[in-house]
Formats: structure tokens, C-alpha cells, sequence
């Protein structure tokens, strides 16, 4: 019998995939999905339960960890292993949805249930969802203001060198993407066209700076 699958990541480590192995290749996704730090999948589709619980029932979970590559070129050369993952199923009743939840990279649990692990229903050995940590909600934070405050300064930038830089990068971008708001000036050159790049520089300034400024009184 065919039931859905959802995997739960209680780690601060992203994952590019996890999954179930394919049942005559352990090495080869037959569902998957990409699951942040503390986050959960989508629903998954599909994998196959017999309608009978039998002992000794295992599943192969695969896992992959995330990237840490910062541009293509890194990306396109890491090789980042899928590691599987023989898990028992515990005894159910009837087929349901199974349940991956990462603990660690070393730890991986499958349970077989309707319910999902925040219900009082549920039957696995870790209940609620996963509870990121202050070390990382912090270091989340210090990331989201890092580059907001990256973004603040290069706004500042564009506004106080609008006047004397040639605006043809600029002008490609908004004739493709905000036609609509440009379709009225005569091109790069065109005074009017500054004024309205300085209207929406500083309307992006204030809107980050107000979003900094708000979000730095809420530091975990």
C-alpha cells in the first residue's frame, strides 16, 4: 500500500535531501526532499507499507547534508555523499503516513502514524517538533543583520553615486522588469529617470533601515 511521507529535521544542519531508498536500490531516491535546520518537509510521495506490521520491518532512509558551497563553481565540484540509513519501523495497526525524524546525523527514527508528532495521539519515542536552540537563533540573527546592514550601506552608496554613474545596467533591468513604471522616460539619460531611481533607492532605504531597527529589538 502506497502512504505519504514527511521528515522532521530536529538538527541546526541543513539537509539537500532526505528521503526513502528506492526498494531495489538503496543508493537511489524514490522520495525526497530538501528540509532546513529545525523545518519539515513536504508531504512525499510515495511509500509502499504492508498492510500488516511484520517484525523485523526495516526502511532505508537516505540523507544528504546541505551545501556549503557560496558560488556555482564550488557547488558544481562538491560531492556531497548520500548516506543511507537502515531504520526499524515499529509495530502499527494500520498503513499511515511514515514519519522520518532526524536527530542527528547518526540518529534517524521512522514512525508509521495519522498523527503528527505535536498530537497526544502520538506514538513515537520523540514527541513535539523540533525547538532550534538559542545559540541558534542567534546566529541566525547576527546573519539577518549582517546583511541587512550590508544592504543599507550599499543603498547609501547607489544614492550618493547616482549623480555621476552611467545608468544603463540600471535602465536594461527596469525596461525588462518594471516596464510598466518606466514606460514614460526617454532611456538612461533621461533626468527623470534619476529622480525616480532616487525615489526607489530611498524608499528601499527606509523600508530596511525601519525592518533593521525593528528587528534588532528582538534579539533571541
Amino acid at each position: 500500500m502506497g502512504v505519504a511521507l514527511t521528515a522532521i529535521n530536529y538538527t541546526e544542519d541543513d539537509y539537500d535531501a532526505i528521503g526513502i531508498a528506492m526498494p531495489d536500490d538503496i543508493k537511489t531516491f524514490e522520495a525526497m526532499d530538501r528540509v532546513s535546520a529545525y523545518g519539515g518537509s513536504g508531504t512525499m510521495c510515495c511509500v509502499a507499507l504492508p498492510e500488516k506490521w511484520q517484525p523485523g520491518m526495516k526502511l532505508v532512509v537516505l540523507t544528504q547534508a546541505g551545501t556549503k558551497a557560496k558560488t556555482y563553481k564550488e557547488w558544481a565540484y562538491e560531492k556531497i555523499p548520500v548516506i543511507p540509513h537502515q531504520v526499524d519501523v515499529p509495530r502499527y495497526a494500520t498503513p499511515a503516513r511514515v514519519w522520518i525524524q532526524i536527530m542527528s546525523p547518526d540518529k534517524v527514527l521512522v514512525t508509521v502514524s495519522n498523527y503528527s508528532p505535536e498530537n497526544p495521539n502520538w506514538p513515537g519515542e520523540i514527541k513535539g517538533g523540533p525547538k532550534p536552540s538559542l545559540e541558534y537563533r542567534r546566529k541566525k540573527w547576527n546573519e539577518f543583520v549582517n546583511d541587512r546592514k550590508k544592504e543599507i550601506a550599499l543603498l547609501k552608496e547607489s544614492l550618493s553615486n547616482i549623480d555621476k554613474e552611467d545608468l544603463k545596467e540600471a535602465w536594461e533591468l527596469d525596461s525588462k522588469y518594471n516596464a510598466n513604471d518606466v514606460k514614460a522616460l526617454k532611456g538612461k539619460d533621461d533626468p527623470n529617470y534619476r529622480e525616480y531611481l532616487k525615489s526607489k533607492y530611498k524608499k528601499s532605504l527606509q523600508y530596511s533601515t525601519e525592518y533593521l531597527e525593528y528587528y534588532m529589538k528582538r534579539k533571541p
